[in-house]
Parts: C-alpha cells; sequence; structure tokens
C-alpha cells in the first residue's frame, strides 16, 4: 500500500513540477526501490522512468522505522533525512568561458571559480527549490526515530551537472540515509560511526531539447553588457565589498557590491539561465554604511 501511494504522489509531481516541457508527454514513473537493515525500511522513487536533461525531476524518499526500539540517526544544518545524489556515466568538465582583462577580468575570477570535472549533481530538498543551494549550518545534531515513525523527503534535480545540462546516457540516483543504530547501543552517539542505509535506482538520462547556462558563461553574459560592463569598469577594486553568482528560478544574478559613498550598492545582472540574455540590469543599495 505505501509503495502504490508513493507511486501516486510521484505521478501527480510529475505532472505540475515542471520548470520546462518535458520530452514525454506523459512521463511514466520510476519503480520505488526498497531496502530494509535492523527493521529500518527506506524506499526511494523517482518522478519518471527516464529523466531529461536540462528539465526538472522529482525524487521521494519514506524512511521507517518498522523495529521496536528508537533508531538514532545524525543530523545538523539544514537536518534532511537523505542526502540524493545523481550520477551520470560521463564526467562533466566546466567551461571556463572567455578570459577577460582589466577589471573584468579580476571580476570573473573572484566570481566564477570553475571546479574540475564531475559526474555528480545534488537533488534539492522541495523547500529550496527554485531558490539556488540550501544554506546550512555546520553543526551536528542526533535525531531520533520512534518505533513506528516515519520520515519522508521530496527533492528536485534540475537536469544539471556543473551548472549546464546533464549529457545524456546512464546514470544512478542514490538516497542515503545516516543510519547510527538503535538508541543505548552505541555509547557517545556524537562518537558514532554512521552506517548510511542506501538505496539506488538504475535510470537514463535523454536529451531535453535545450541547454543551460553554466556559472562561468553567465559571467561573460553579464560582462558584455554594457550596463553592468560601465558598472565595474567605474570602480575601483578598493571599494568592492563583494562579488556573488546565484541561481534563483533559473535565471543567474551576476553582481559586484560597491562602496557608493559610505552605501554599499549592488549592481546585478539578470542572466536567463536557458537563453543566455539580459533580463535586467539592477542597482540595490543595500542600507547605510
Amino acid at each position: 500500500m505505501r509503495l502504490t501511494t508513493l507511486i501516486l504522489l510521484l505521478s501527480v509531481l510529475s505532472a505540475c513540477a515542471q520548470t520546462a516541457p518535458s520530452p514525454s508527454a506523459s512521463p511514466e514513473p520510476g519503480r520505488p526501490v526498497r531496502v530494509e537493515r535492523g527493521g529500518v525500511v527506506m524506499t526511494l522513487a523517482l518522478d519518471r522512468e527516464q529523466l531529461a536533461s536540462g528539465v526538472r525531476s522529482w525524487a521521494a524518499v519514506e524512511i521507517e522505522n518498522r523495529s521496536p526500539k528508537t533508531v538514532l540517526w545524525q543530523g545538523g544544518g539544514c537536518n534532511f533525512p537523505a542526502a540524493i545524489v545523481l550520477t551520470t556515466a560521463t564526467q562533466v568538465v566546466p567551461d571556463p568561458g572567455r578570459r577577460w582583462e582589466g577589471l573584468a577580468g579580476r571580476f570573473k575570477d573572484l566570481a566564477a571559480s570553475v571546479g574540475g570535472p564531475t559526474d555528480e549533481a545534488r537533488f534539492v530538498d522541495e523547500q529550496h527549490v527554485g531558490r539556488g543551494d540550501p544554506v546550512c549550518t555546520a553543526d551536528l545534531r542526533i535525531n531520533e526515530l520512534g518505533a513506528g515513525e516515519r520520515l519522508q523527503m521530496r527533492a528536485a534535480w534540475e537536469g544539471d551537472v556543473a551548472g549546464t545540462a546533464a549529457p545524456p546516457g546512464p546514470a544512478t540516483v542514490k538516497a542515503s540515509f545516516p543510519d547510527l543504530g538503535p538508541k543505548g547501543e552505541l555509547g557517545d552517539p556524537f562518537r558514532g560511526d554512521v552506517r548510511p542505509l542506501e538505496a539506488t535506482v538504475e535510470t537514463e538520462i535523454i536529451d531535453g531539447g535545450g541547454r543551460l547556462i553554466g556559472p562561468a558563461e553567465a559571467v561573460d553574459r553579464a560582462l558584455a553588457d554594457t550596463r553592468f560592463a560601465e558598472w565595474v569598469a567605474a570602480s575601483e577594486v578598493a571599494r568592492w565589498q563583494g562579488v556573488s553568482v546565484d541561481l534563483a528560478d533559473d535565471v543567474w544574478e551576476v553582481g559586484l557590491t560597491v562602496l557608493v559613498g559610505d552605501v554599499p550598492t549592488s549592481g546585478v545582472a539578470l542572466v536567463d539561465r536557458r537563453s543566455g540574455t539580459i533580463r535586467d540590469f539592477q542597482r540595490r543599495p543595500l542600507g547605510d554604511g
């Protein structure tokens, strides 16, 4: 019954949670995978059998304690009950984009740090979807899951790896629950070893029919805009207060904060993540100095 409910839930999600048209009008929900250890059962299901590059997909995780004992699990920060990671068969090499001279080059060096090759991307908890990467504290927390209790989590993947559309091909989605074991059998739980309970779904990424602008290219598009370029060129590095490249609702917000008089003021170029066009340039005073 629980697996049937989970499939029905994901069927609804796949119909209403897309930020871009799906290449399939009626995607089939993925088959749930269930694992169990010591009476703790975890179920992972995707909202579609195949995932599309550049298109939002959803995953649902349920963790149930069917044992008679209270189970401890390690949390902290945002305290998500599971980490959900997608791994592609092909590594993605982030594109560093254009090289700029002068102040523009200094800005890009600070704003667009390009990492190395990667084949991983994370699903983001539903409360943070469309708001960029969640900012979590660095604290450690020990949580309890009582007998008969359940944890549930929904999370989304935006169809990208390293900021650009994921490469088509085989992929896996793995959910990991940071299990510490039964309460009272661990000694000091803060020094206990996590024994992750993991569920893995084999899937395939198909071409979603579009591309995504990565962070380095978003900075290039911003610097090519006359308004943002003038904002950077008119400032002095000594008065720079911060640089930023943030993603929210398919828009890269490329910003440089400068002291204007005594007031920190941000000049922000809004770059469409799919087309690369500049939606707007905004100046935002951040308050009195």
